[in-house]
């Protein structure tokens, strides 16, 4: 308690909590798969309390999960946050978020534009009947391995987000 109370902060930066942050993410994943989404979203959280500046990546999944969650406030917190990220996951976060609120509008076509020229791999992923099965250990950006990684944790939230996967399709098909 104290330790992690006089780190939190600067956490990963010190290399012997390393393998803690790294048993806490696997923690959250663990949780996550066991359909425990919210106290998979509290050590998330708990991670990036430990350490803002987030070497883990956490808060991708975090977003996501939010979404999914319909946590909104919480959601555009942490998107606030983070907006400086160039990747592709925010900016396909983003988009299933405007279109989880909104439809199909001006704005989540626009943030579906942003995200397909950060990324124009992801939409086959979404849209496949076959799941990622594993996530990709390294990742290009840019990339189809980028776009791997991204689907592995998103595919099945944007599939269960109602319309989007249709949505999605015919936004490809316009290109």
């Amino acid at each position: 308690g104290q330790y992690l109370a006089e780190n939190k902060g600067s956490f990963y930066g010190i290399p012997e909590t390393r393998s803690y942050m790294r048993s806490m993410r696997l923690y959250a994943e663990c949780l996550y798969s066991l359909g425990q989404v919210k106290a998979s979203i509290t050590v998330m959280e708990e991670m990036i309390e430990l350490n803002p500046i987030d070497n883990q990546g956490m808060r991708d999944q975090l977003l996501l999960y939010l979404i999914e969650t319909n946590e909104d406030e919480k959601y555009l917190h942490y998107d606030e946050r983070y907006k400086k990220d160039f990747m592709a996951f925010p900016f396909y976060n983003r988009c299933l978020f405007v279109f989880k609120k909104q439809g199909d509008t001006e704005e989540s076509r626009l943030h579906l534009q942003k995200a397909i020229a950060k990324n124009k791999y992801v939409p086959s992923k979404l849209i496949s009947r076959i799941a990622v099965s594993k996530v990709p250990e390294t990742y290009v950006f840019g990339r189809d391995s980028e776009a791997e990684h991204y689907a592995y944790y998103a595919r099945e939230i944007w599939q269960k987000t109602p319309g989007a996967v249709d949505w999605l399709k015919q936004q490809i098909g316009r290109k």
